[in-house]
């Protein structure tokens, strides 16, 4: 009697480690389908809307709320932008307009190693353009923009 429900509880647990492999693999197979088209529609080319810095700025500057709602989650083309500032270890890169002196400008981080090999290969006071789509909008120190390309 013992023996047969030994052999019982090792044939059920034989059963579930067969059906966890085989739905294992299913839910690979379903789960990968999402990932790949998921890709197709994030390579799906962009419209960028050109915005020079000098604008983006000074909307900033005259209405931050406004400049919020036009800017924030837009994809947008820098055009004029000056390197101010590179951060030491390529995380970011500083744009500012013509105002060297204001504090607002447009801080720009690399969304992969093309885009921060690209900032490693800038210099301070280039004027660039710049791809990207604009994350955060603020009154004290302007635009975060996640880079897509820089030319």
């Amino acid at each position: 009697m013992w023996k047969f429900i030994k052999n019982g509880i090792l044939f059920v647990i034989l059963l579930g480690v067969i059906g966890a492999v085989i739905g294992g693999n299913d839910s690979d197979k379903s789960s990968s389908s999402p990932s790949s088209s998921s890709k197709q529609t994030q390579e799906a080319p962009k419209n960028y809307a050109e915005a020079d810095i000098n604008i983006l700025i000074s909307d900033v500057k005259n209405n931050a709320a406004k400049a919020n709602k036009d800017y924030n989650g837009k994809y947008v083309k820098i055009v004029g932008g000056r390197v101010s500032n590179i951060e030491s270890n390529a995380k970011y890169v500083s744009l500012g307009g013509n105002d060297s002196f204001s504090l607002l400008h447009v801080q720009c981080y690399p969304k992969n190693e093309q885009t921060k090999d690209a900032i490693i290969n800038l210099q301070k006071g280039q004027v660039v353009t710049m791809y990207g789509k604009i994350t955060d909008v603020g009154e004290i120190m302007g635009y975060s923009l996640d880079i897509d390309k820089i030319e």
